[in-house]
């Protein structure tokens, strides 16, 4: 009995030391990548195509090497090297987001600046005429586009920021004057406005008429404020990118609605520092289109 238990205890030890030379799969305590950053380097990639297709730019070998490195992070995230999948997924981000800034000469839509500023030099646009009445039309048509998107924020945050009205009184006088041909004052009229109204935007957006001051008692509604100050910028980016087809915006806009996306996540699992994190990352997106449009938004 005794020798039966024994040769039973030697089989047992015998199998156990069998079993440690199986190879167990990889493991690793490092954290997932973030899925979000890869989707929207896709989304990235996916404009760098698009853009080099209509602009015959002869990108192909660079969209070879990110399509590459793409399938890379795929094979280090099966081989659970997230910090280097995560590493590749940011470099692949910024090489997209490069390629697509260099092969853009200058934003599809004039921003609201550069249009005052060759209304109020006489300078003609590219490609344009000089004539009075032409950057009366340019400017106008820009000066629209914001007053309409400042006066839709206004209403749905409840405030009236100083100059909006005076604005109007303002455009109005100059459609007068164009009546008349008298484009240059109508001209001067526009301008006037428009430095009021992009005032009045830079303050909803980032002034202390709206974010001054700010408390919130819960996480969540801190959240909630955040989303709805995503939604904004949203709105009047919206508005004015009506008609434009530029490729680095819609990229940036795409990443945006990835980020709030993933924060909204988040928010739903209770994950109120990385939802936060998300949305500014949204944000960010979004003013980064503003500035480039001629928006000193901090």
């Amino acid at each position: 009995m005794n020798r039966f238990i024994s040769l039973s205890v030697a089989c047992v030890l015998v199998a156990l030391s069998l079993l440690s030379l199986v190879p167990t799969p990889a493991r690793s305590d490092e954290p997932l990548p973030s899925t979000s950053r890869l989707d929207t380097a896709k989304v990235l990639l996916a404009a760098l195509k698009r853009q080099n297709a209509r602009t015959h730019a002869g990108k192909e070998d660079e969209i070879a090497g990110i399509e590459a490195d793409l399938q890379r992070v795929d094979a280090l995230v099966a081989a659970a090297r997230h910090a280097e999948a995560a590493q590749l997924i940011d470099v692949t981000y910024l090489r997209t987001k490069t390629t697509i800034a260099r092969m853009q000469p200058s934003s599809t839509l004039k921003s609201g600046s550069a249009a005052l500023s060759q209304a109020q030099q006489g300078k003609p646009d590219d490609n344009q005429s000089s004539r009075p009445q032409d950057a009366y039309l340019r400017l106008e048509k820009t000066l629209m586009a914001l007053r309409t998107a400042a006066e839709r924020v206004a209403q749905e945050r409840g405030v009236q920021p100083a100059g909006l009205e005076q604005a109007r009184d303002l455009h109005a006088q100059a459609h007068d004057l164009a009546k008349t041909d008298q484009y240059r004052e109508a001209t001067a009229r526009l301008a006037q406005a428009y430095r009021l109204v992009k005032a009045a935007v830079d303050t909803m957006l980032g002034g202390q008429e709206v974010f001054a001051g700010k408390t919130f008692a819960t996480p969540s509604a801190e959240f909630a404020y955040e989303q709805q100050r995503n939604t904004d910028y949203q709105k009047l980016i919206d508005r004015l990118m009506q008609g434009v087809q530029d490729d680095a915006w819609l990229a940036m806009v795409g990443a945006s609605r990835l980020a709030r996306a993933s924060a909204e996540l988040a928010a739903s699992a209770g994950q109120w520092s990385n939802a936060l994190n998300r949305m500014e990352e949204s944000t960010l997106e979004l003013k980064k289109i503003l500035r480039s449009a001629g928006f000193p938004i901090m």
